[in-house]
């Protein structure tokens, strides 16, 4: 739709990519967009997210709340949203906002930002899968449910659903953190760190993604 909608614009080429972006006034326009949407609103999104997820944790656990393994289980899911959206809130900044971070935060997304981010969203992904067994489990077997919650053993049921979740994420995004590679690259008497990919990786990403599904 929003291809569409740009082709309809004044100004912007009828002709399907890749000759879609061929003059200044479109690379400009593009640029511009690209600044907006995925730079200041996903950097407003992620800063809105940030603040209604860590207003949650102290509401989770007050006295009435903390008993419950589900909303021990959401105090968790919180904490991993706020992580993948720190990530996600620098990544905006270093490649749409592109603010002056400088050569460690182009060497720190290499090599921890970037597989940490794909980490998080794994993490969250499973997290919410797991919830939802959760309230499966509370609706169909309440019993069974309230006789668990009572027992005391709250946190025992949250690491034996967190510790594999984490176990699995880890492994499965493991080629993450050897698929960028940082150069230092000379241009104009200035030297800069660039990110480049390692292609050898993508083939042992594959293997590990057949195994696990």
């Amino acid at each position: 739709l929003l291809f569409l909608m740009i082709r309809r614009l004044p100004g912007c080429s009828l002709f399907p990519y890749p000759t879609l972006f061929r003059s200044d006034s479109e690379l400009a326009f593009f640029g511009h967009l690209s600044f907006w949407i995925g730079g200041v609103l996903q950097a407003t999104i992620c800063l809105i997210g940030l603040f209604a997820n860590t207003v949650s944790i102290p509401v989770l656990k007050t006295k009435d709340l903390y008993q419950s393994t589900f909303n021990r289980l959401l105090i968790v899911l919180a904490i991993i949203d706020n992580l993948y959206l720190m990530f996600a809130f620098l990544e905006c900044i270093r490649s749409e906002i592109k603010a002056a971070t400088g050569d460690l935060h182009t060497t720190l997304f290499a090599y921890a930002l970037y597989p940490l981010h794909n980490v998080m969203l794994c993490l969250s992904i499973y997290m919410t899968v797991i919830l939802a067994m959760e309230r499966y489990r509370a609706v169909t077997k309440p019993i069974d449910y309230h006789t668990v919650m009572v027992s005391g053993r709250q946190w025992q049921r949250v690491f034996h659903y967190v510790i594999p979740v984490v176990v699995f994420s880890l492994v499965f995004n493991m080629p993450k953190f050897f698929e960028l590679e940082t150069m230092e690259v000379s241009y104009e008497n200035e030297t800069r760190v660039r990110l480049f990919y390692f292609r050898a990786n993508f083939s042992i990403y594959r293997v590990i993604k057949k195994i696990f599904l």
